[in-house]
Formats: structure tokens, sequence, C-alpha cells
């Protein structure tokens, strides 16, 4: 549970490696900053994803399209 807890900084690469993951919707208003990495687009299994209110910037990675599951 992660949400408002502030701790900034950019999104981990190695959260793709988390292939079992269902959901990162706790991820809200944590003031996460940088790119979106590519590397989520392995979390196929990815039912949920909120990065709402933070500070990312730059287009979403295409490879997203390939969440189906999102």
């Amino acid at each position: 549970y992660l949400r408002d807890v502030k701790q900034g900084g950019p999104l981990p690469e190695s959260l793709g490696s988390l292939t079992e993951l269902f959901s990162l919707y706790e991820l809200s208003n944590t003031s996460l900053t940088g790119i979106i990495p590519a590397s989520l687009g392995a979390l196929t299994k990815l039912r949920m994803l909120d990065l709402n209110t933070n500070k990312l910037s730059g287009p979403v990675p295409a490879i997203f399209g390939n969440m189906t599951s999102l």
C-alpha cells in the first residue's frame, strides 16, 4: 500500500520482472517522477494500473498496447 506515501523518484525498471503481478493501483499520489518504463509492458497479467497525481513525463510506452488485460 503506497498511496499518498510521497516516496518520489522514478518507477524502477525491475517492476517489469514481477510478471505475476495483477495490479499496481496504489501508486497514485506518490510523487513519482521520470518516465514510465517500457519494462512494465512485461506485466501482461496486470489488470489495474493507477499512476495518477504523480510527476511522470514522456509518452506511454507503445508496448502497453500488448497489455490486453489492462
